[in-house]
């Protein structure tokens, strides 16, 4: 519900999306992302703030396509850049990385997390 609730807001009041997978009829993966500001060059960046895809569906190519969907609409936002982000617990995150640097990622940041 609280997904639900923040997504909704989110996607009401700024360039935001949700870009589905789908297999035949059934939603099997998703990505959520939205449009930001650079703080330093002030232009327009996609964002992603989630990327999921089902595990009986991760064999395939979902996760590209829907990295390459990302792209896309973030072309169609006029932006610069576009960022992925990989958690650190994630245990694929070593996958993830590699996937992003041959998509032609790099990484630009390591971001800091305290518990308050």
């Amino acid at each position: 519900e609280t997904f639900l609730e923040h997504w909704t807001t989110m996607l009401c009041v700024t360039d935001a999306v949700i870009l589905g997978l789908w297999c035949d009829d059934r939603l099997v993966g998703g990505f959520g992302a939205a449009m930001t500001q650079d703080i330093n060059s002030g232009m327009r960046v996609g964002s992603e703030y989630f990327l999921y895809v089902d595990p009986a569906h991760r064999h395939g190519s979902g996760a590209l396509r829907l990295i390459r969907a990302f792209q896309a609409w973030t072309r169609t936002q006029d932006a610069h850049r576009c960022r992925m982000v990989i958690s650190e617990d994630d245990p694929r995150a070593a996958q993830f990385a590699s996937l992003y640097a041959r998509l032609g990622g790099r990484r630009c940041e390591t971001v800091w997390e305290f518990p308050l």
